[in-house]
């Protein structure tokens, strides 16, 4: 049920009534057509008759159709999902990255593998998944299951205070003047802390390194964080 209420609650950012999706979802899970990714779709669109789920499936599986499936097992195998074919249609990257999250959560939290870092999930343009109820879940829950969660991201506003309060440590590099604006309003920076991060040089002039500021609870350092373009290049 907990996993059924997951997907209700991203099936609505495709615009699909959770209400008309809970019998379909609970049906597909009891009779185990669950685990059949392509028979749980076309079972969920042959039985529903309310529109808006009609659309979201029909927008989903036009980028799915053809998808390959993989184990979580083998996910969390040091692998890297890109999810170009799904980028121009930002509500159905929301859910697609939600969904694999998701997956990655109920996986690890069914291992019970105690709490030494034994994972390390990381989500690049984190955005698109940090105002989301799992997003709170993976902050709160997963560190005690052996998992390590990083959230990259270029804009933090409107994300829950909740979220924010409970992630040990965040790193806020320094940019333009708009960006550590908005960053400020939603850390409370002190004045201090904004000229810091806005008098920075660009790092090639700066022996790549960026100023940034790191927080870790209620403590704020003013720091120099070294770069490494070569990863990026690399990968």
């Amino acid at each position: 049920m907990e996993r059924i209420y997951h997907l209700l609650n991203a099936f609505s950012i495709l615009g699909a009534d959770p209400r008309a999706l809970l019998p379909d979802l609970r049906a597909i899970y009891n009779n185990g057509l669950y685990r059949d990714f392509f028979k749980a779709m076309e079972y969920l669109r042959a039985s529903t008759d309310d529109d808006s789920v009609a659309l979201a499936l029909d927008r989903l599986m036009s980028y799915l159709k053809d998808v390959e499936i993989i184990p979580v097992s083998e996910l969390l195998n040091n692998k890297a999902l890109l999810f170009t074919s799904v980028r121009q249609s930002p509500d159905v990257l929301a859910f697609t990255m939600g969904i694999a999250a998701d997956h990655v959560y109920t996986h690890v939290m069914s291992m019970n593998i105690g709490e030494r870092l034994q994972q390390l999930l990381v989500i690049d343009e984190a955005y698109y998944v940090l105002n989301s109820p799992l997003a709170e879940l993976l902050v709160r829950g997963v560190r005690k299951f052996g998992l390590g969660v990083i959230y990259i991201t270029q804009t933090i506003t409107g994300i829950s205070n909740d979220i924010l309060q409970n992630i040990p440590l965040i790193i806020v590099l320094g940019g333009n003047d708009a960006y550590v604006a908005s960053v400020s309003q939603v850390l409370n920076l002190t004045q201090e802390d904004v000229r810091w991060l806005t008098t920075g040089l660009p790092p090639h002039m700066q022996g790549l390194t960026a100023k940034a500021l790191l927080i870790t609870g209620p403590i704020k350092r003013l720091i120099y964080a070294e770069l490494e373009p070569s990863v990026k290049g690399i990968q």
